[in-house]
């Protein structure tokens, strides 16, 4: 009926919006033209604000797929989209955050999905080598060793391992985001304060060279439900 079109015209866009955001690079803070204007810590605090909109964008990527609203096909091309570069050179380092994030929300069920494993296994050989890679910063290898670990135990986090909580970690786990949330209120308000209009031509870097994304060349165009693709198989 009428609902059930709503339904799947608001899926519809609900995954557009997730694609289009995926795919964007243009709100990057450093493709801006006043960057180089910003002090140390304005750029630290617009650079935390726009990994922090990447990391939440994927992570909901990632629980759409974990409930069945994104076929694996599609998570297949944002991870070799963000974990391969084909001129040779490392990833961008916020590319290798939010990959960490992705595999950390829904790693176990894209393994488990049918002929996936193989490709995982491949993903995990390069990511490997990221981890000891010392052109790469400190933070990030740590981050990717933790999902090396969280895979090898079966996907389970060693937050999850650790068990309950003493009173101490929850007071110290307390005070560090108390810290946490007056960086991002602050970096907030600087962002309204100094807010610039995007630029209209910022080259997209993850497309440089007129390359196609890889989640295209997976699923045809665009992103599609899991419904959506049982129709086609069947």
């Amino acid at each position: 009926g009428q609902s059930n079109e709503k339904g799947k015209m608001f899926k519809a866009l609900l995954l557009n919006k997730c694609q289009a955001e995926f795919e964007s690079t243009s709100n990057n803070p450093k493709d801006q033209p006043n960057w180089n204007d910003l002090d140390e810590e304005e750029q630290e605090e617009a650079d935390f604000l726009y990994r922090r909109r990447n990391v939440g964008t994927i992570a909901f990527i990632g629980e759409l797929f974990k409930q069945g609203l994104l076929v694996v096909s599609v998570i297949h091309g944002c991870v070799v989209k963000l974990l391969k570069k084909e001129d040779g050179t490392l990833p961008a380092e916020e590319d290798l955050e939010v990959l960490c994030r992705l595999l950390t929300t829904c790693g176990k069920k894209i393994e488990e999905a049918p002929g996936s494993k193989d490709r995982v296994k491949f993903y995990f050989q390069i990511m490997g080598d990221l981890s000891q890679n010392k052109a790469i910063s400190s933070r990030i290898r740590f981050m990717i060793d933790d999902v090396i670990a969280m895979r090898r135990d079966n996907w389970v986090s060693r937050m999850q391992e650790e068990g309950p909580k003493t009173i101490e970690q929850v007071h110290r786990d307390a005070k560090m985001k108390d810290i946490q949330k007056e960086k991002e209120t602050r970096a907030i308000l600087r962002s309204s304060a100094n807010k610039s209009p995007t630029p209209k031509n910022t080259p997209d870097r993850r497309n440089a060279g007129g390359r196609k994304s890889p989640a295209r060349d997976f699923d045809g165009g665009g992103w599609e439900s899991q419904t959506k693709s049982r129709k086609k198989g069947g």
